[in-house]
């Protein structure tokens, strides 16, 4: 545990981790803008605007990490597929503990957001890194 904490405490990893926090507020600015342009301008419902805004906002992650941030050359399906089921997950996990401790704790719900949000952003960073976007043809 002691050499995986050293090994992710580097400067590299911390400019790595700096391009994800980037490229995830461009996906969410990308979210925004469609999901606001939609329902606001062109009257669709705010459940469609946003379905297509997430998937534009999911679509575009994908790319930025496999392209900037982990410069993956190979095994794009498999990653993407990978990728797709890690986006899932964490989904799941993020409505459930936010659901879980806003009801239980009778806590803030945007308190209880940013926070979850921040801790479940590092740790699908760690994955990401560590497990989906990791190129096996690297040494």
């Amino acid at each position: 545990m002691k050499k995986f904490i050293q090994q992710q405490a580097n400067k590299d990893n911390f400019y790595k981790f700096f391009k994800f926090i980037l490229g995830g507020l461009m996906g969410y600015a990308i979210n925004l803008t469609i999901t606001f342009t939609l329902a606001d301008v062109f009257l669709w419902h705010y459940i469609i605007a946003y379905s297509l805004g997430l998937g534009a906002s999911i679509l575009f992650n994908f790319i930025f990490a496999l392209r900037v941030i982990f410069k993956i050359n190979s095994h794009r399906f498999r990653i993407f597929v990978s990728y797709l089921s890690v986006v899932l997950l964490f989904f799941i996990m993020n409505l459930g503990t936010v659901k879980f401790l806003t009801e239980s704790f009778q806590l803030n719900y945007k308190l209880v957001i940013i926070v979850v949000t921040g801790f479940f952003l590092a740790l699908k960073y760690l994955i990401y890194d560590n497990f989906i976007f990791r190129d096996n043809n690297k040494s």
